[in-house]
């Protein structure tokens, strides 16, 4: 019982922190990170610059890391955009043991596919299932992973030109969400997203 109630204390300062965070990552440092994160995630994978044309809105984390506490976890802030324009900022808690072998950080982008999740998303606390799953990408890595959850149950194709020189087509979900991630320091390795919590702040 007592573990229970430190896991439920830390997962709340945990939110606490990050939601006062989250609403000053707009500093040009801040802006830099995010631009520089979308810029490694499109040239590592085209399909990412097709999830980045077609897709509803999209949140982005330049460093997802390990916090010193006494359950294991991970947080970080990011920026959300829609139509391209930055509509809003956001902070993710994850709570877990050995979410990520070594504690490394990583980068994530969470493509939404319509407005439904993305209303979702936006109108309070939205938290991702235990069966959520993410693309892991590094440089010169092609983005194979299913689209996991049952979260798409119908598909859209789109097509957009891939670094001018070919077109690339693929099928998009037309549902739901799809979450990206990069490991820092160049590794391939698979980040558990399940249970990750958002806070978003708009402006």
């Amino acid at each position: 019982m007592n573990r229970i109630r430190i896991i439920a204390l830390v997962a709340a300062s945990l939110m606490l922190c990050a939601c006062a965070a989250s609403t000053s990552f707009r500093t040009s440092a801040a802006n830099a990170e995010v631009k520089s994160t979308i810029l490694v995630f499109a040239h590592a994978d085209p399909v990412i610059n097709t999830y980045l044309h077609h897709a509803y809105a999209y949140a982005v984390f330049p460093t997802i890391g390990k916090g010193g506490f006494i359950v294991a976890g991970a947080h970080g802030l990011g920026q959300v955009f829609k139509g391209g324009a930055e509509v809003g900022t956001a902070s993710v808690t994850q709570l877990s043991v050995g979410f990520l072998v070594g504690g490394e950080a990583y980068r994530e982008i969470i493509f939404f596919m319509g407005p439904k999740t993305f209303k979702q998303f936006t109108g309070g606390r939205f938290t991702l299932s235990a069966k959520a799953q993410a693309t892991a990408i590094t440089a010169g890595a092609s983005a194979s992973a299913g689209y996991g959850a049952g979260q798409y149950s119908s598909r859209a194709e789109a097509s957009v030109p891939n670094k001018g020189r070919q077109v690339m087509k693929t099928n998009l979900p037309a549902h739901g969400y799809r979450v990206f991630t990069m490991v820092k320091g160049g590794l391939y390795v698979g980040v558990s997203v399940a249970g990750q919590s958002f806070a978003y702040t708009p402006g």
